[in-house]
């Protein structure tokens, strides 16, 4: 049995709006929203309907949302909607392509609680970007990037920035510079991650795609980079821990062994413009079994209905959870079903097991033959240090309110290993939080996180 198994949702992902200013080549959103009469008639929120969905999010246990589109700056009362989240304890993060955020914007966002800004740029060069995302968007992008870095430092007000870049046919050869380029500019941490083959990306993929193989040789080739001291700090969206334990050992990387798959299923849930729950955005609205029945998923508003908890509480979350977890089930996990990450770290996407199909997991295979093959033990555990645990406490509320309530049995179930000696200082850090308010000890973890810059 995987211990922990419960719905502990904690963090929401928001499409705030459908609407957007721009036309990227690979977008899965505005795609979406507009590719039919059903999609265009789900609308955005009011301001003071969006207020009424955050006290719903948060009495549902909502500790943080990030907000996509479309594009959230879109919304003139973005900035108001971060603000009333924060009265009512939630913390806001903002996925942006960063072309609207004025001198006016910037002031109400470091007058904010505003946490982190993740700026989405497919491109070092404007060449490059602008091909995929739209003339002159390379410029607006580093332009502000840049000022609200200088403002930052002025003001000594810490707002976390980051660069999301998609990673495809046509940037590969510029990841280098994209890492140079993030550091002239003040960049926290840059994530490359995998194309989605959904929306427009779907119908330009002999132009875009990367497969598994391709995707991983170009992280290592950037593994190879990072390990010899570049400064910029990355993070490689592989979707697998296994890579990223690979790389590490191999080449002496810090890569965090981040969870993987799908946390749908344990911390994290998906809301449209509309206020629609869904587990996430690929099961929404409906799936197909295996014979191509088509099983309806119902919108149900955060607002109506009871609320997010009604919603988090009902049998599609916890089908979810019992679906994937029966043991016929996981045996179609290949090759998740000899993985130490499985059901600790590891989430793989529970919908072929709604299916009753098998799951293929190449990337892991190709993983696992390769460790195989250079004599590396992939063995039962992980190691993790004591600062690890504190960084991935303050961003895993369910893996925090484990480790707060049992450190050692979480270590364990986790399969996690630590020295002696830091493993104390896990257990001396707990007894020191035992009681500080939940709020004031999320505050303190972020803190850390802010001050180490992970």
């Amino acid at each position: 049995m995987i211990p922990h198994l419960s719905n502990r949702h904690r963090f929401t992902q928001y499409d705030i709006t459908k609407k957007c200013n721009l036309r990227c080549v690979h977008c899965r959103s505005t795609s979406f929203y507009e590719g039919s009469d059903e999609h265009e008639s789900i609308r955005d929120l009011t301001t003071e309907e969006v207020f009424k969905a955050l006290e719903n999010l948060a009495e549902a246990g909502i500790e943080r949302i990030h907000y996509l589109g479309g594009e959230p700056f879109v919304r003139s009362d973005m900035m108001d909607i971060v603000d009333y989240g924060s009265k009512l304890g939630i913390v806001s993060s903002i996925n942006t392509n960063g072309t609207l955020i004025t001198d006016e914007v910037m002031e109400r966002i470091f007058n904010s609680n505003l946490y982190l800004l993740t700026f989405s740029l497919d491109g070092a060069t404007p060449e490059t970007n602008d091909a995929i995302r739209g003339k002159g968007v390379f410029e607006k992008v580093t332009t502000t990037m840049k000022k609200l870095d200088k403002e930052r430092k002025r003001r000594k007000r810490y707002i976390r920035q980051i660069i999301c870049t998609v990673v495809t046919k046509t940037n590969a050869h510029e990841l280098n510079k994209m890492m140079d380029l993030a550091h002239s500019i003040g960049c926290d941490s840059v994530i490359f991650t995998p194309l989605r083959q959904k929306g427009r990306a779907a119908g330009n993929l002999d132009k875009l795609y990367f497969n598994d193989r391709e995707t991983f040789e170009l992280a290592e080739e950037l593994a190879k980079i990072i390990a010899k001291g570049h400064p910029q700090h990355v993070q490689m969206g592989l979707g697998s821990p296994l890579a990223a334990e690979y790389l590490n050992r191999k080449y002496g990387t810090k890569f965090p062994i981040s969870p993987g798959g799908c946390n749908a299923l344990s911390t994290k849930t998906y809301l449209q413009p509309d206020d629609a729950m869904f587990p996430c955005q690929e099961l929404t609205e409906f799936f197909r079994t295996r014979n191509g029945k088509k099983v309806n998923i119902p919108r149900r508003s955060v607002i109506d209905e009871g609320g997010a908890k009604a919603i988090l509480d009902s049998n599609l979350f916890s089908g979810l959870l019992s679906a994937f977890f029966k043991e016929d089930a996981l045996k179609n996990y290949v090759p998740c079903n000899q993985c130490k990450f499985l059901g600790s770290i590891c989430w793989p996407c529970p919908i072929p097991s709604l299916r009753g199909e098998r799951l293929v997991m190449n990337n892991c295979i190709m993983m696992m033959k390769k460790m195989k093959a250079e004599g590396m033990d992939i063995g039962s555990t992980v190691p993790i240090s004591y600062q690890e645990v504190i960084n991935r406490s303050a961003g895993d509320p369910l893996f925090r309110s484990t480790i707060f309530s049992d450190p050692e049995d979480t270590l364990h179930s986790y399969h996690y290993s630590m020295k002696e000696g830091q493993k104390r200082g896990v257990v001396d850090l707990v007894d020191k939080m035992q009681d500080v308010a939940r709020s004031q000890l999320k505050s303190h973890l972020e803190s850390i996180v802010r001050e180490s810059v992970i």
